[in-house]
């Protein structure tokens, strides 16, 4: 933000030997703030796309600059220009999804400063309010981004001498280009600009505003309505003898922002420091601004309008009223009615109009994608693609499911309903009912036996379960004990019958020796008549582990 007084000597010479005047009236553009096309996401660095076809939007900007030109000279410090408030107005026009033209017209509202001298050289303060250079800009997309891929877009800049007063403008036309490019991931996206700028320099500031290279990088998270920015914008000087990224040709300004957008009018705030000590960087920065953006109704349209009334003669009807401009609150060119993702930036063309072609970020195209809200993963399985991991097949992913390898159901959290393994032990909610003091099993048994050979049949790194059988104390213990073992042989081969290996089965009573409730009250006694399913081995070899006999030895 500072002048250095060497680069002004030099000038002073140049301009002393070329002409007989000692009192410079600078005609520089001074302020570094160029505002992107109305309607885009950020405050300095342009979208890579148009947001829409056949979209009109407007904005009014205010941008004040503190103390951008200072000249220090041995120990005396003059500035130059204390203070620029710069006024924008602009208007683009969206032709199609990949075409932007812009127009913005700055007025120099308010500055102030002092006169220097560079030696026998005077050097003019601000003249107030002027008018500034008319900039004429085009954006036409070249690669639209997709899924990852980042879009890119070429861009560029034409500055007409409009101004009409010191530090407002360039006396001659400017012309620069560059590239764009950027992406957009479902709230987070990002734009980097990279161009250059060629004009000719005022003969007092010979080196220092002269044609340039220009760069800015941008972030921004967009929270529904509300977005913040983060921006980096730079320049420095491409004249020969200017030196590139020299302390006087380097611009560096950082600037963060918010925007809040309640369609079709967004406004927006940004402030940051200036970095360095490059001519016209500023101490610090502060905008604000005001957009609108309107779809313009079609031609087509239109044209139906005009040719229905001609055809029929009806010149007592009412002109055609064009439909008020359709929300777009996300600005993706796709109206909130048909937009089903409204709040997040998308394509048009996207299997879901509206919404990014991958909406869930997980890699898996939302064209091939079976839950394409949820992240997931690949799988050979259609209907599995992009779905969120599922072990057991359940219907409910890992991150939910309380019991990953078991299928069950969503009231449980993913657990069977009745039969799960926990531990050394496969778990059963509901009894395993017999015929009083027989070994016949009661029919309503044959459900949760169902679930209990399903569970073996998903889990084969179980090896062996023990099926215990007990009893309540009443009677005889022997008998009792008899008794349970028998249930258990009962289970043991209803459970073969339908498929489970015998193998890693063995049966074992106990009778009335391990209660788990009050042996003197019924309730305590009907929980104690039990059968139990004990995992008494692991294998990681699977079947292979119990089906070679490796199990019993």
């Amino acid at each position: 933000m500072r002048l250095h007084a060497l680069h002004l000597v030099l000038a002073a010479s140049v301009a002393l030997a070329t002409a007989t005047r000692a009192h410079a009236d600078p005609e520089v553009a001074l302020d570094r703030f160029e505002p992107v096309p109305a309607g885009d996401a950020l405050l300095s660095t342009p979208d890579v796309d148009a947001r829409g076809a056949r979209r009109l939007s407007l904005a009014a900007v205010l941008s004040y600059a503190h103390q951008p030109l200072v000249l220090a000279m041995d120990s005396q410090r003059t500035v130059l220009v204390d203070h620029q408030l710069v006024g924008h107005l602009q208007a683009s026009l969206a032709l199609s999804h990949a075409f932007v033209i812009d127009a913005a017209l700055p007025s120099v509202l308010s500055q102030g400063g002092d006169t220097g001298r560079a030696g026998s050289f005077e050097l003019g303060g601000p003249s107030g309010s002027d008018v500034g250079d008319l900039r004429l800009s085009s954006r036409l997309a070249l690669l639209a981004p997709r899924d990852h891929i980042p879009g890119a877009a070429f861009t560029t800049t034409v500055w007409f001498p409009t101004a009409t007063g010191r530090y407002a403008g360039s006396p001659t036309t400017r012309a620069g280009a560059g590239v764009v490019f950027g992406s957009d991931y479902d709230r987070f996206f990002w734009r980097l600009h990279v161009g250059a700028r060629h004009r000719e320099a005022d003969a007092v500031y010979a080196g220092v505003f002269g044609s340039e290279a220009l760069g800015s990088f941008g972030l921004g998270y967009r929270l529904g309505r509300a977005q913040l920015g983060a921006e980096l914008i730079g320049a420095t000087g491409m004249d020969a003898g200017a030196g590139w990224f020299g302390r006087n040709t380097t611009h560096l300004e950082a600037l963060a922002s918010a925007k809040f957008a309640l369609s079709p009018v967004s406004a927006f705030v940004g402030a940051g420091p200036g970095i360095g000590r490059g001519a016209g960087t500023p101490a610090f920065r502060v905008i604000v601004g005001l957009g609108a953006s309107f779809e313009l109704a079609h031609a087509e349209r239109r044209g139906a309008a005009r040719g229905s009334g001609a055809a029929t003669g009806a010149s007592t009807e009412p002109p055609a009223v064009s439909p008020a401009p359709e929300s777009d609150r996300d600005r993706d060119g796709v109206s909130d009615a048909r937009d089903q993702c409204p709040d997040r930036a998308g394509d048009p063309d996207a299997p879901r109009p509206g919404c990014p072609r991958d909406l869930d970020a997980d890699g898996v195209a939302d064209a091939a994608d079976a839950c394409p809200t949820l992240p997931g993963v690949a799988s050979a399985d259609p209907k599995l693609h992009g779905c969120p991991p599922d072990r057991d097949g359940d219907g409910i992913s890992d991150a939910t499911d309380a019991c990953p390898d078991e299928k069950g159901e969503a009231k449980t959290q993913g657990c069977p309903v009745a039969v799960r393994v926990v531990g050394q032990q496969i778990v059963i909610t509901d009894q395993v009912n017999f015929a009083t003091g027989r070994d016949v099993l009661a029919p309503e048994s044959s459900a949760v036996l169902e679930q209990v050979a399903a569970v073996l049949e998903q889990h084969p790194e179980i090896a062996r379960v023990a099926v215990d059988g007990h009893t309540d104390n009443v009677g005889q213990e022997k008998a009792n004990l008899a008794l349970s073992r028998r249930r258990a042989i009962a289970v043991v081969r209803w459970l073969v019958a339908r498929g489970v290996d015998e193998r890693r089965l063995e049966a074992r009573g106990f009778g009335p020796r391990r209660p788990i409730a009050d042996t003197k009250t019924a309730e305590g006694r009907a929980k104690n008549r039990r059968v139990e399913f004990q995992i008494l081995k692991k294998t990681e070899l699977g079947p292979r582990g119990w089906k070679d006999g490796a199990v019993d030895e």
